[in-house]
């Protein structure tokens, strides 16, 4: 279980991680890590869904120019941090959030990305619809702010799809 101190810092860290690898590369910036609510951020099969998700975005973006540069695995959560090369980062937001609209777990993924100027770009500003809610069809910030749902029934809801997931892969 992850406090939300934790959490935080370990945010605060990914942030750092991706500014430092921007400045040091002078190239796009991925990270990629699982949306999981609640405190407990990772397990066996949080793992291997984003192990999973991982070997399904390399295979999605391999006609890219992409590194994948620092795999971590804490308290709070898997994460990856990757090196794209020679992409409008604009477009290439637009090609990741297809992707995660795409995957079957996508709506889980949380892929951010930092341009060479240390840019981030949401979704709105990509012209690409807001996330939804893992339980109800409502914009999934709003369903955050106002606290819809329990931590326990979007961890609940969570846990099934991504089991459900990790089945269709084992066959």
């Amino acid at each position: 279980m992850a406090t939300m101190e934790e959490i935080l810092r370990s945010r605060e860290k990914r942030v750092s991680i991706a500014e430092y690898l921007s400045s040091l590369y002078k190239e796009i910036v991925v990270t990629f890590v699982l949306n999981i609510p609640g405190p407990e951020k990772n397990n066996l099969w949080i793992q291997e869904a984003f192990d999973y998700g991982l070997q399904d975005f390399l295979k999605f973006f391999s006609l890219s120019d992409i590194d994948l540069i620092k795999v971590l695995t804490e308290n709070t959560g898997p994460e990856a941090f990757f090196i794209v090369r020679g992409e409008n980062p604009m477009l290439f937001k637009r090609r990741l959030a297809n992707f995660e609209d795409l995957h079957p777990i996508g709506r889980w993924f949380d892929i951010d990305l930092r341009d060479v100027n240390g840019n981030t770009f949401s979704r709105d500003q990509i012209g690409v619809k807001p996330r939804k809610c893992f339980i109800c069809d409502k914009d999934a910030k709003e369903c955050g702010r106002s606290r819809t749902h329990s931590a326990s029934e979007l961890f609940a809801v969570t846990e099934k799809n991504l089991k459900a997931y990790l089945e269709t892969r084992t066959i």
